[in-house]
């Protein structure tokens, strides 16, 4: 499980860390970081945090929420996602902190493609101009934050489309 007591960056840009660096390498990249079989978060980098914090919001609805730390898109961990899908009966929400285009759920829309996979997919992040505030304002402003993510969640497992 993912602890934000330790960092992996210099004091002036300290950001918690859910790796740690005794884990192997291997040519995929990608980590389940918690288990759920009603849908699936995948961040990377800052939203895996909000991601950790969304499992627990939806926990307390009674959702399991299956966490995937997507650390590296190249490579993409195809395996990872197919059996992240189907372990989620194919629900899927991708956050990112960036511009959608061409960020990590092109990957992930991209891996699953090439496996055959047809899950349900919500793809949370920046489509607008970035504002100025804290990293939680504007994380929320872009509707990345971890109400975001329960939403999405929760309409996923709801059926919503």
């Amino acid at each position: 499980m993912c602890t934000a007591s330790r960092t992996c960056a210099p004091p002036a840009a300290r950001t918690p860390c859910c790796t740690t660096r005794t884990r192997r390498s291997r040519s995929a990249a990608g980590k389940t970081l918690r288990e759920g079989e009603d849908v699936a978060l995948i961040g990377a980098g800052v939203t895996v945090h909000t991601c950790l914090q969304a499992a627990e919001r939806l926990a307390e609805k009674g959702v399991q929420a299956r966490v995937i730390d997507l650390y590296s898109v190249k490579p993409v961990d195809a395996e990872g996602l197919v059996t992240a899908a189907e372990a989620s009966g194919g629900r899927l929400v991708v956050v990112e902190d960036h511009h959608v285009e061409g960020g990590v759920g092109s990957a992930v829309l991209e891996a699953l493609a090439d496996e055959g996979a047809r899950p349900r997919v919500r793809l949370l992040g920046v489509r607008g101009l970035p504002g100025s505030g804290t990293a939680q304002e504007l994380m929320d402003a872009a509707g990345i934050g971890v109400d975001d993510v329960v939403r999405a969640a929760i309409g996923l497992v709801e059926g919503e489309s």
